[in-house]
């Protein structure tokens, strides 16, 4: 399996496991070698010497080497070889062929180093000059068994040195990634467990000023995203429950109450207009809230005011009916037409009518004006009014049971005010002489100077 497909955790500590084992290997082969270069430098200062005292006993005549019987005290001991300028060997030092052979080499040479594995020995020439001619070559040799050893134990020793230092790196390296993905896995866990059960958790970590604290910042948009996109799934499925209920509960009494004796076929088309004006109203009430939903740009209409009052008047008649109270309107004066669409406008006014209507003694009355550019619905009841202080809770959704507000299901008012905005518009309650009065503003195409009130 590769390291792409491994935990993060795995993958970083086998990218420090290699990496240190990479470069202690080079510094231990480089510390080697800097080694066995200053003991083979120490082997040629001490061949050196001794070439050069072989060379002090040496009489020099003509080009002639003449070695005498007897050298200095000591340096018998020393294994040397001369050699005559045509590479004669003129005395010869102890040693197997192998030594001997590189001795000759060396001496033909008349300078330069080698190493002799086999027995551990190393030897280096010295030339032999005369008035600027090379008249012969002395050899020196020297055992190296010593610095071998001691090359070889520091090789060991760095091998060992290695492999502890590595084992302690990874060792450290895991506790340290360890405590440093700690807190990630434990905000990870807690980001999942909260997206399963509770969506109103967060890390809070403040300003984000290191990585930690920006992927907790990171985790906390995530999940007001989230909730935020489930808070718009919920709203929109009770808002399309409130709306439709209305509508589909009318086509259902009509197609039981016509199916449950036999009609003339007059009567069947009449029920079939009113399905299918429910219908129409059905669709019209999906695609306003659709459109809603989706953040289209529902302004560009041009709606009629005047039609438009009539039709959600006409829409909320058999409810004010139903309730004993007059349901009343004033048509606009003047040419002028809503920026938006109708379904749109509809659906910001029916709740406000409907909530009038519930809560009227005996009227409702609907009227329009136009302002600055901007026209002004209200919708006014002569019922108990709303309570000051729940005139912006109102407009929650799911806000209920408050006098004034009623006993529907709390979506109307907060789904009014949101199409009004969605158009650029607003909705707001205020206080009546008796009763409230709800304001509905909303742009304008165009409005005659002559018409504003």
């Amino acid at each position: 399996m590769s390291l792409r497909r491994r935990g993060l955790r795995f993958r970083l500590l086998g990218l420090v496991a290699i990496t240190s084992l990479l470069v202690l290997a080079a510094l231990a082969a480089a510390f080697n070698i800097a080694f066995q270069a200053g003991l083979d430098n120490d082997a040629d200062k001490v061949l050196r010497a001794r070439a050069a005292a072989a060379l002090d006993t040496i009489v020099i005549h003509g080009e002639r080497l003449i070695v005498p019987e007897r050298r200095q005290a000591g340096l018998h001991d020393a294994p040397i070889w001369i050699y005559s300028s045509d590479g004669a060997a003129i005395e010869r030092g102890p040693g197997n062929d192998a030594v001997q052979a590189i001795a000759n080499r060396l001496g033909a040479i008349g300078a330069g180093s080698a190493d002799e594995p086999g027995s551990e020995t190393r030897l280096l020439a010295l030339t032999a000059n005369d008035r600027g001619h090379r008249v012969g070559a002395v050899v020196a040799a020297l055992s190296t068994e010593a610095a071998e050893n001691s090359a070889t134990r520091a090789l060991v020793f760095s091998l060992v040195f290695v492999g502890l230092a590595a084992l302690m790196i990874i060792g450290l390296a895991r506790l340290l990634v360890d405590r440093a993905l700690r807190p990630v896995t434990e905000m990870t866990r807690a980001a999942a467990d909260w997206t399963e059960h509770d969506l109103a958790h967060r890390f809070n970590a403040g300003e984000p000023h290191d990585e930690l604290t920006a992927l907790a910042s990171t985790f906390d948009g995530m999940l007001d995203q989230i909730e935020a996109s489930l808070r718009r799934e919920r709203r929109f499925s009770a808002e399309i429950s409130h709306e439709l209920r209305t509508p589909l509960a009318a086509i259902l009494a009509e197609a039981e109450l016509t199916l449950r004796r036999q009609r003339t076929p007059h009567d069947y088309r009449g029920a079939l207009g009113e399905i299918a004006t429910k219908a129409i109203q059905l669709e019209r009430i999906l695609d306003a809230l659709l459109m809603a939903e989706r953040g289209r740009d529902a302004a560009g209409g041009n709606a009629d005011p005047g039609e438009l009052l009539a039709a959600v008047a006409t829409a909320n008649q058999a409810a004010a009916r139903a309730r004993g109270v007059n349901l009343d309107w004033v048509a606009p004066d003047g040419e002028w037409s809503l920026d938006a669409e109708s379904a749109m406008v509809e659906r910001i006014l029916s709740p406000l009518i409907e909530n009038a209507c519930r809560h009227a003694e005996s009227s409702v009355m609907i009227e329009v004006r136009v302002e600055g550019g901007r026209a002004t619905f209200s919708v006014v009841d002569d019922g108990p009014g709303v309570d000051p202080s729940v005139k912006e809770a109102i407009f929650d959704p799911g806000f209920q049971g408050t006098p004034g507000v009623g006993s529907g299901a709390g979506l109307g008012l907060p789904l009014a005010r949101r199409l009004a905005r969605a158009l650029g518009g607003e909705v707001s309650c205020h206080a009546a002489d008796l009763g409230a009065r709800f304001e509905v503003t909303l742009p304008v195409v165009a409005a005659s100077p002559l018409t504003e009130n």
